[in-house]
């Protein structure tokens, strides 16, 4: 088992490759033009988030956003923190969030885990992420790692320690159409349906990374 995966296996349950043309298809449901939001968090005060001083990962509400450093012993353990009352998600979401790298390494990816469900040998989930050396990653996990969209350049990363990028996922049955600072970046399809939980995840020890501005939006569904 991977060490992400293992991460996320003890914490709990959180639980097709590219293909041109990518176009925006956030279509967002609610009335009078507003959309229906199901989760919002600035991340800026302990609201749905609790602060951790764990061996593996360590929290705190600071710089702006809620902070969240990697301090296991092992290089090769990912950081996960979940919600503290994590409510599972249909797969038809937008989610959405801002992070700052701090310090740490800069090949080395953080973001989303989104559709997170079962434990153990059941335990299945996908990522969204990034690197500060200006790369993008969508990968999910069920029983092994899949890589519908591989750790890929974009000029579109701010690869600056400090500057915030916003990362966002817009997941429909088993498509996600990944963004990184509002551009559509790329398509892809997962192996199993992306319905379940969400959480944050900082890869390697030592980074440190501050999240900020978390919504999960409902889409309106395709027609």
């Amino acid at each position: 088992m991977s060490r992400l995966a293992l991460t996320l296996a003890l914490a709990g349950a959180l639980t097709a490759a590219c293909g041109p043309p990518i176009e925006p298809r956030t279509t967002i449901a609610g009335s009078g033009g507003g959309p229906r939001v199901l989760f919002e968090d600035e991340l800026r005060v302990a609201r749905y988030w609790t602060t951790v001083r764990g061996t593996i990962c360590r929290s705190s509400f600071a710089d702006g956003g809620f902070l969240i450093e990697n301090i296991a012993v092992s290089p090769f353990t990912s950081c996960v923190l979940r919600p503290a009352h994590p409510e599972a998600y249909a797969p038809s979401v937008r989610i959405e969030i801002s992070a700052r790298l701090r310090k740490g390494s800069r090949e080395d990816a953080f973001g989303l885990v989104f559709g997170s469900r079962g434990s153990g040998d059941q335990l299945v989930f996908a990522t969204m992420g990034l690197t500060a050396n200006g790369t993008y990653r969508v990968a999910s996990w069920n029983s092994k790692w899949v890589y519908p969209v591989p750790a890929t350049v974009s000029r579109s990363v701010k690869t600056d320690y400090g500057a915030l990028n916003t990362i966002a996922v817009e997941v429909r049955d088993r498509s996600v159409v990944a963004y990184v600072n509002g551009r559509p970046v790329a398509t892809a399809e997962l192996t199993v349906e992306p319905a379940g939980t969400i959480g944050l995840f900082v890869d390697q020890r030592g980074m440190e990374v501050v999240f900020s501005n978390l919504r999960v939006v409902e889409l309106v569904p395709m027609r």
